[in-house]
């Protein structure tokens, strides 16, 4: 494709695989002389990544498409999860020129130069089942900023009652541990200092073949000074290998996000989660241990179908008991396909929302207790912007800071007392 003097417009809902997927394809199109407008335009080009891990979230998929169709682009490419569940149904939104899979995101730039040379509406399916030739391809340094996001692996094999993505991101997959590390050493040269590496479920990387702890060894070597960060990680994945290796590392940001999901056991066992209250308390324990200042959030859905009010008496007595440091609360939300879409016994919707506002208050609660807790301790920050003359950042433990100090600039790490 010739995109010389063409500009193009990116949206991306859902996860951070999807927000780095939107990045390799931004690179490509830079590369190919291309010039990039604020979405939704007007563009020459506009690709939406779609979400599909709750019915809410492609309904608001379909309404990003409807919203750039709007802006009359001559190509508008329609992908990511969404298209993957339902493809024909947004195939039929006014202006869409293509439907690309999931499996066949690397070959977009193909896409729409077979949209300009045949227009119409066509569904764009890779032949490649394993999704590595995808995750090979995607890789590709950004201009320089504070945080890049880095993906290294795909695709999923759990059986949570209430998730798709295992049917529309298909089996685990890994980057080679070589090109992770050249590609984070690419970002830590254009100036990046910190790289978040995600994926699908990043606890599965290299499986059998030295795992995450392997990798994360392998990427001590990057420059002094770009530190690293871990994307959600699944209970049942982190081992001993990988806790020893976040214990030592001075690299690896003192801060994991957890999917809990419930502090029930009988509704984690509906749920179809391998794992039960007393394990995953034991697992914060030992994390605990490895990193005692450890910022630790955590998922957890309110309003799974059978939940009682017991229930979720247990969910929040666990989340109080433990150090965790904040939630991310969702109200259960049907995904017509999945086991937990027939189940019996729902929860009222109007419940459900009551219970995530319950959460919610909670989570300011916990923020606060973490906040007191490193009141007076030293803490690294990592500058993010400036604005009327107040510093902004992140420190490794995932607590945002404010502040104000003379001749301090975005990308610089600087010492805080907290």
């Amino acid at each position: 494709m010739s995109a010389v003097g063409r500009t193009f417009a990116l949206a991306s809902l859902g996860c951070r695989a999807n927000q780095e997927e939107l990045e390799a394809l931004r690179a490509q199109l830079l590369a190919q002389g291309a010039r990039e407008v604020p979405y939704p335009g007007p563009a020459d080009i506009v690709i939406v990544n779609t979400c599909a891990v709750t019915t809410s979230a492609q309904a608001q998929s379909r309404q990003t498409v409807r919203r750039a169709g709007r802006t009359g682009p001559a190509c508008l490419i329609v992908t990511g999860c969404g298209a993957q569940l339902d493809p024909a149904q947004f195939a039929l939104l006014p202006g869409v020129s293509r439907v690309v899979g999931n499996r066949a995101k690397a070959g977009i730039v193909a896409t729409i130069d077979a949209a300009r040379r045949e227009p119409g509406v066509a569904i764009d399916w890779s032949a490649d089942p394993s999704l590595a030739g995808f995750l090979r391809r995607t890789g590709s340094a950004a201009p320089r900023r504070t945080r890049a996001l880095l993906k290294v692996q795909d695709g999923c094999d759990a059986a949570c009652a209430y998730c798709i993505v295992p049917r529309l991101r298909g089996r685990p997959v890994s980057r080679d541990p070589a090109e992770v590390v050249a590609e984070a050493e690419r970002l830590a040269a254009v100036g990046t200092r910190e790289i978040v590496l995600t994926g699908v479920n990043l606890g599965l990387y290299g499986r059998g073949a030295g795992g995450l702890a392997g990798l994360l060894e392998r990427l001590e070597r990057l420059p002094e000074g770009v530190r690293l960060r871990l994307s959600s990680l699944e209970p049942m994945t982190i081992d001993e290998a990988f806790l020893e290796r976040f214990a030592v590392s001075a690299r690896i940001c003192a801060h994991l996000h957890l999917p809990l999901q419930s502090g029930d056991d009988a509704v984690l066992a509906r749920m179809g989660r391998p794992y039960d209250a007393a394990g995953f308390a034991a697992l914060v324990r030992r994390i605990t241990r490895a990193r005692p200042r450890v910022g630790l959030g955590v998922d957890v859905i309110a309003g799974f179908p059978g939940e009682t009010d017991a229930a979720f008496a247990a969910t929040r007595a666990l989340l109080e008991a433990l150090p965790i440091t904040y939630l991310h609360a969702f109200a259960y939300s049907p995904r017509p396909g999945t086991p937990a879409a027939a189940m019996p016994d729902p929860v009222p919707e109007a419940l459900r929302r009551a219970r995530v506002h319950a959460l919610r208050e909670l989570d300011a609660r916990l923020r606060r207790r973490f906040r007191e807790r490193l009141r007076g301790t030293r803490s690294e920050v990592l500058v993010e912007r400036l604005r009327d003359g107040e510093f902004e950042g992140l420190t490794p433990e995932y607590v945002r800071v404010r502040g104000r100090r003379a001749g301090v600039a975005p990308h610089d790490r600087i010492e805080v007392v907290l």
